[in-house]
């Protein structure tokens, strides 16, 4: 299990992230903001850990990232519900306990990323007391905490490898 570290600024986050991924120096803060903002880019870069020349090269080559949240279509809405529904369904229909939805719920309300939903169909047809996104997936975060075959798609700054719900990546 990976260490708790303790991260004041970016400069310590990628330091920390950097040492993670077994290198001897900091990445660089737009691959720290690449990281934490597409969960792929994420776990190809935890993936290629111990593989000097793949990391030098997804280093390289950090995806943009933008301040503005990510927007889906409602087919893209449908078709990742659509997947959550099914994995769930193989996994018995079972939702995480009390304790491990009240960390994962916390986590979410504490996050720069949750935020009020779209004016939009696909999110009015989902009723929920807390109906507020994630602006990286798209997911309602309510729902989604509660499904044990989910994951959030941002990863903790303070433990890299573990998301903000402090699951491991992956």
């Amino acid at each position: 299990m990976t260490p708790a570290v303790t991260v004041q600024t970016t400069s310590d986050a990628c330091q920390a992230f950097g040492a993670f991924l077994g290198l001897d120096e900091a990445v660089q803060p737009v691959v720290l903001r690449a990281a934490l903002a597409d969960p792929v880019y994420a776990r190809k870069l935890v993936g290629s850990r111990g593989s000097t020349e793949t990391i030098r090269y997804l280093l390289e080559r950090a995806p943009a990232v933008t301040d503005t949240p990510a927007e889906y279509s409602d087919t893209e809405l449908v078709a990742s519900a659509v997947k959550a529904i099914a994995r769930w369904a193989a996994a018995g229909l079972k939702r995480v306990d009390e304790k491990v939805y009240a960390r994962r719920i916390a986590a979410c309300q504490a996050c720069e990323h949750l935020q009020a939903p779209p004016k939009r169909l696909i999110y009015g047809l989902l009723s929920s007391d807390d109906g507020r996104v994630c602006g990286l997936c798209g997911c309602v975060a309510s729902k989604k905490a509660l499904l044990p075959t989910e994951s959030c798609p941002a990863m903790d700054l303070a433990t890299p490898g573990f998301t903000r719900w402090g699951e491991k990546m992956g």
